[in-house]
């Protein structure tokens, strides 16, 4: 998974560092925790960490650009990108909510960097999302130019529904499943496939099967984005 190939990247030491940075920051903030106290809790030397990281800024940035890091690697994993169009994106939404099930440190602080940013943390935020967002659009661009995606779909909307298909899914996943006709968020294999399916195919009926087909005329609002 992601996780291993980062760790890979990384030596050990600094590898746990990151880990425990990553879940007291989303725990209480930046300003709320210190290098003493990250220290603490990994087991290492205060002199340990500023061996890795120059300063708890760079300690801070490191963890978040771990988030570029797991959607890069999504977005280049080679094992779906070969397939159809819903397959690709099955994979890829799947794969998201299994690194999320691994743990989901770096989404909480995402989430509370995302609410309470200021300007510089805004900007670092942009271009942490930026870059797998980019690759994954240059990806559906591609299909595009194959044919197999129509020329007239947003790549950049779709890319970014891609993006946030699996965070929807494991931050609904405890209460949504209770709601009648929302079953589907019980199982993440059945949730990948279906939203696979409806973000490549659309929700728009089949030429001549629609209600205009069977005598039912079209809604005014229909008619009026028809003319």
């Amino acid at each position: 998974m992601a996780q291993q190939l980062e760790q890979s990247k990384r030596p050990q030491g600094a590898q746990r560092i990151l880990e425990v940075a990553s879940r007291l920051f989303a725990d209480h903030g930046v300003d709320g925790i210190s290098i003493a106290q990250i220290a603490r809790e990994a087991g290492v030397g205060k002199a340990t960490i500023f061996h890795h990281f120059p300063s708890k800024d760079a300690l801070y940035q490191a963890v978040l650009w771990q988030v570029a890091e797991r959607a890069i690697w999504l977005v280049e994993d080679q094992s779906w990108r070969d397939g159809t169009l819903v397959d690709c994106m099955r994979g890829f939404i799947r794969q998201q909510i299994a690194q999320l099930e691994e743990g989901d440190e770096l989404l909480r602080l995402v989430r509370r960097e995302l609410l309470q940013a200021g300007p510089d943390a805004a900007a670092l935020m942009s271009d942490i999302f930026s870059r797998p967002f980019q690759r994954l659009q240059a990806h559906l661009e591609e299909r595009v130019r194959t044919g197999e995606l129509s020329s007239e779909v947003d790549t950049a909307l779709l890319a970014w529904m891609l993006m946030d298909s699996g965070v929807r899914f494991h931050e609904g996943k405890v209460v949504l499943p209770l709601i009648t006709g929302l079953e589907v968020l019980r199982d993440p294999d059945v949730f990948s496939h279906r939203m696979a399916e409806l973000l490549s195919r659309g929700c728009l009926c089949a030429p001549g099967s629609g209600p205009t087909a069977a005598g039912v005329p079209l809604s005014p609002a229909s008619q009026k984005d028809q003319q």
